[in-house]
């Protein structure tokens, strides 16, 4: 568990598999070969993935960010605290 304000790190090789088991952890691991069942606490927390290596164009970072974590009310309550 992650809990709120920590950090953790996840190193190793090439191949290893860390991308995959963050994809999975994100439910974003498709067509990959999974048994067990994914877990969130709360029910409805939020689990970000951004790609490693993304072409954006001329999308701003804000709106890749939004449009592929989902995590738009974040980012409009980081706003309101600013």
């Amino acid at each position: 568990m992650v809990a709120d304000g920590q950090r953790w790190e996840l190193t190793g090789p090439n191949g290893a598999g860390k991308s995959m088991l963050l994809a999975i952890c994100a439910g974003r691991a498709a067509g990959a070969e999974i048994t067990g069942e994914r877990l969130l606490s709360p029910p409805d927390a939020t689990v970000g993935l951004l790609e490693q290596e993304v072409e954006r164009g001329e999308e701003s970072v804000r709106a890749f960010i939004a449009r592929h974590t989902g995590v738009t009310g974040g980012l409009e309550r980081m706003d309101a605290l600013a």
